[in-house]
Formats: C-alpha cells, structure tokens, sequence
C-alpha cells in the first residue's frame, strides 16, 4: 500500500489549531493574579483542646481492725465492774462483744492492739481502782480524774513501764504513795491534788528526776520535801495546803521551765534563795502562810515574766521592799500583808 501525504489544506488546519491552543493557555497563564508583595497569610485556626476526663480518686483502703491484744479486754472488764460501769456519764461500746475494746469510750489503743490511754475524767466512775490495770504493759495515759474512785494507789501498778501521765485529782484516793512506784522511770505528770492521799513523798518517786507535772495540793501528804525533788525538770509545782515542811533548795534556780510554784499555808520554813532568780519563766509564785523568814531578794526584780507574787502571812519575812521589784512589768498581783515588810512599792 501506498502512505498517502496529507493534503496541504488540512496541514494547515493542524497548524493553525495547534497555535490557537498554544495562544490560549499563555492568556490563562497571565491571567492569574500575582499575590502581592505584603500580603500576610490568614492566621490558622488555634486547635480546641480535647478535655482529658479527671480520672475518679482511688479510695482510700479501709484499715483492718486493730484486734486487742491478749489480757487487755479483760482489765478493762474488770475496771467497768469495779467502778459501777452500768452508771457511768459515758459507757458507750463497753462490754458490747461486737465492738473491739480499742473503740470503747475513752480508751486508745496502738496498732499493735495494746492499750495506751484511758480517759475517762468526769465520768461518775465510783469504786475502787484494780490491781488488773497493771498488767496493760503499754499503758502511758491514765486519766481517771474527778470521780468517786475511792480506796488505795495498787501496788500492782508498780509494772506500768510505760506509764507516763497520772490524773487522779479530784477523787477519794487514800493511803500512801507506794515507794515501788520509784521502778515508774517513765513517769512525767502526777496529778493526786485534792485527794485524801497521805504520808510522806517517797524519793524514789519524785526524787527520780523525770518529773515535770507535780501536784498534791490539798491533800494530807506531810515530811519534807526531799532535796532530789529539785533536780527533776519541773515547770509545775503545787505542794498548796500540805503539811508539807523542808526548806526551798537552792536548785530552785535551775529550774528555767518552772512557770508555776505553789506552797501556800506549808511549813516549808528557811530564807527565799537568791539563786530563785534562775527561774526565768516564773509566773505564779504562791507562798501566802508559809514560815519563810529573811528578806525579799533583790533578784525577784529580775523574774520579768511574774504575775502573780502572794507573800501574805508570811510573818518572818521583813526588811524593805527592794527597788528592783519596779522591774516587774508584768504584775498584776502582789500580796504583802502582815509581813514585816516595810518601804514602798516602787511607781515605776
């Protein structure tokens, strides 16, 4: 077969639709806008954050019961019938077999199920106090304060190791303090003010140098006060209304956390000593009837922090009023009457 060549006629119909195409596309081309110079481009949307969903707080575990340990349930029961339970202000739980001991009322235990404090003040206990009590190996906080208790301190709590707190005030507590209570190493607070305790204070009991809390106002407690009693760290004292005789010791000025000293209607006899001024942190000083004798020491001028000074009926002091008493910025009470004392009160 023959190609034939195309006519010249539809050659140049080819060519001139060809450049026709070509010519369109160039105007298209220069047709579109050129972006100015200083166009700034559209900001983008800022992204909405997904909320996180706040997760649900784990609870809390629940703590297992604190289960009682061995003998301690017990001397509670026996403190409950000894001391007319049934009658009490507050027996809430006790004696309840469905309640551990270590919630009953007033009572706290350790993790270990051993019980460390009774509390049971103001409670119309009446009764005795029982030997059992001695057994509570841990026992650091006995608080039996203003009730009908009666009878004696048991001996049987010389074993209270632990034992650091005692409040029987306020309660028809009699005897003697045991001297066995001496092998108490841990002890800090006697409270047996307003009781019906009596005898002497034995050293090894509050000679024993541990002592912060003493107070056996208002009790029959007579001898004197041994000189050991000084050298305990005290910061409060009431020996008020005793028959308590002795002398003041000179280790009264170690005392720098003694706030509170009160001897009021004693027979503690001898001069105040100088050294007192060591007791910095005094506050009350109560000697109203005791048989003090000597002059006032100038060093009082120097307990800045006392409000309260009784030396009223104190009939064998004399002297003069010192001055440096006008030191004292902070009194609001002094009590001089039917001393021999003589002189001014300074203004100042």
């Amino acid at each position: 077969d023959t190609l034939e060549r195309p006519h010249s006629h539809e050659m140049r119909y080819l060519c001139v639709l060809v450049a026709t195409l070509a010519g369109a596309s160039a105007q298209t081309t220069a047709a579109a806008p050129a972006a100015p110079p200083d166009a700034v481009a559209a900001p983008k949307p800022t992204p909405v954050p997904t909320p996180v969903p706040t997760p649900e707080p784990t609870p809390e575990p629940t703590p297992a019961p604190i289960v009682p340990a061995r003998g301690q349930c017990e001397a509670l029961q026996t403190l409950f019938e000894k001391t007319r339970g049934a009658s009490w202000q507050n027996n809430t739980g006790w004696m309840t077999t469905h309640v551990s001991c270590c919630k009953w009322h007033g009572i706290t235990c350790d993790a270990e199920g051993f019980i460390t404090k009774i509390e049971l003040p103001f409670n119309k206990l009446a009764g005795v106090l029982p030997d059992d009590i001695g057994g509570l190996a841990r026992l650091e906080n006995l608080q039996l304060d203003h009730n009908s208790i009666s009878g004696t301190l048991p001996r049987a709590w010389d074993s209270l190791a632990a034992l650091e707190y005692v409040f029987l005030g306020g309660t028809f507590i009699s005897g003697t303090i045991p001297p066995e209570y001496g092998s108490l190493k841990r002890m800090v607070n006697w409270d047996l003010g307003v009781t019906s305790i009596s005898g002497t204070l034995p050293e090894s009991v509050i000679g024993k140098g541990g002592l912060h809390y003493v107070n056996v106002a208002l009790t029959q407690v007579s001898g004197t006060i041994p000189h050991k009693f000084f050298q305990n760290p005290l910061d409060y004292v009431n020996f008020g209304r005793t028959s308590l005789s002795g002398t003041i010791s000179d280790a009264i000025g170690k005392l720098d956390q003694l706030d509170h000293f009160y001897m009021e209607h004693t027979a503690v006899s001898g001069t105040l000593p100088d050294s007192i001024k060591g007791a910095r942190r005094l506050y009350d000083l109560d000697l109203e009837g005791a048989r003090l004798s000597g002059t006032l020491p100038p060093e009082l001028g120097e307990m800045t922090r006392l409000d309260y000074v009784h030396f009223g009926k104190c009939v064998g002091i004399s002297g003069t009023i010192p001055q440096t008493i006008a030191g004292l910025t902070r009194v609001d009470y002094i009590d001089l009457e039917s001393t021999k004392v003589s002189g001014t009160i300074p203004p100042e």
